[in-house]
């Protein structure tokens, strides 16, 4: 398998440094790809603090934070000029609301289970709005497909290809999620060296958002 083309199919863009921008943008998936990354800060639909967002919840009426036995997660990934840029959605499967804040690191793992050398940064991803500070909690109400979502972006990946990678997501330190794979899931594709063997490869990751 190849690394992820320079060319994405949905735009050409500028190859970024190794800090890119950052920011969110979700939306529900459907059988076309509508993961698009270049776009125009006015275009974005945030669910954390800018225009268009949902109402922030006070902290009294904020559920208590999803726990793993009782949370799915489903997502894909695809080549974003050089990178490779992902989606995970959330669906809560109890019988009571909770809910999801902030940044859920995302851990990739080989076959035989063993993480990859990569940093996560809480940064968001390449050509959106600067991160947000204080990000608001998304309430997953019971049944609900897709009621949150978090977008990540794997960049400058240096070393032989590592096969097939799982996906998965921390609730804390100690729980984690196994991304189930839907629309393509996980191919064994891996991001370009832009910035060279001496920087570590690394995932800019946007806080858990409201799809539109």
């Amino acid at each position: 398998m190849g690394r992820a083309s320079a060319k994405c199919r949905h735009r050409a863009v500028e190859e970024p440094s190794p800090n890119p921008g950052s920011g969110s943008m979700l939306k529900r998936p459907v059988k076309q790809r509508l993961f698009v990354l270049v776009v125009v800060a006015s275009a974005v639909g945030l669910a954390n603090g800018s225009a268009g967002a949902a109402k922030t919840q006070s902290a009294s009426t904020v559920p208590p934070a999803c726990s793993a036995g009782h949370l799915s997660a489903t997502g894909f990934w695809e080549g974003a000029t050089n990178s490779m840029a992902g989606t995970v959605w959330f669906t809560n499967t109890g019988t009571k609301s909770c809910s999801l804040r902030g940044y859920l690191p995302v851990t990739l793992r080989m076959q035989g289970g063993k993480a990859i050398p990569v940093v996560v940064r809480p940064e968001g991803i390449t050509l959106l709005p600067q991160p947000v500070r204080h990000p608001s909690a998304v309430v997953l109400v019971p049944g609900v497909q897709h009621a949150a979502a978090i977008l990540f972006q794997w960049w400058n990946w240096c070393r032989p290809n590592p096969g097939p990678l799982s996906v998965h997501v921390a609730l804390t330190s100690r729980h984690f999620l196994t991304v189930t794979p839907v629309d393509g899931g996980f191919p064994a594709t891996t991001p370009g060296c832009i910035a060279g063997a001496h920087t570590r490869s690394w995932i800019g990751l946007a806080p858990v958002g409201k799809p539109r």
